[in-house]
């Protein structure tokens, strides 16, 4: 019973110089309630990883498998999103960035985007990528990220019924399973 939904939507992007950015980046050793709640408002109608306080802390924080860096996006001294980034060594020992998860209104991707880019551009990583599917055609237009086909590698889910890729939340917290 498991249905095709997308290839995995990958998209990769250059970093550049640093880019101005109006929120605010806090670094956070550990997952509280309010990111639950942030996740909740944040998901709308799209299936997901449910992200609670004790999901969050396994998968980032006390997971042996990886290195990841969090930080809580907040407006105005309230907390309004998160962001998790990871660096990574490709096979070649070059090294790439990751946003393995950003959940945040839409109104505030990218700027949290620039955040990233800046990010990765003090650890003098050349490019990052993030998962997407809801998302893809504003970060390609005004970010020039870029389509990547990876091929033999798919997001299936446990059903008969078909799924509108669109009403998927993938992202690259997801990559451990495939």
């Amino acid at each position: 019973n498991w249905s095709p939904v997308s290839t995995i939507p990958l998209l990769q992007k250059n970093v550049t110089k640093i880019e101005k950015k109006s929120l605010k980046y806090n670094l956070i050793s550990q997952f509280k309630n309010i990111h639950k709640d942030i996740w909740e408002r944040n998901i709308h109608d799209r299936l997901d990883i449910l992200c609670s306080k004790n999901y969050l802390n396994w998968r980032y924080v006390s997971n042996p498998r990886s290195n990841y860096t969090i930080f809580e996006i907040a407006s105005k001294l309230r907390p309004i999103g998160f962001i998790i980034l990871k660096e990574y060594s490709l096979k070649n020992k070059i090294k790439t960035g990751h946003i393995c998860q950003l959940v945040c209104p839409e109104n505030y991707i990218l700027d949290a985007i620039k955040f990233a880019n800046n990010f990765f551009y003090n650890l003098s990583i050349n490019n990052f990528s993030i998962w997407t599917i809801n998302d893809a055609d504003i970060l390609i237009k005004y970010f020039n990220f870029k389509k990547v086909i990876l091929k033999n590698r798919i997001f299936l889910y446990r059903s008969k019924k078909i799924i509108n890729k669109k009403k998927c939340n993938l992202s690259m917290s997801y990559s451990d399973v495939y």
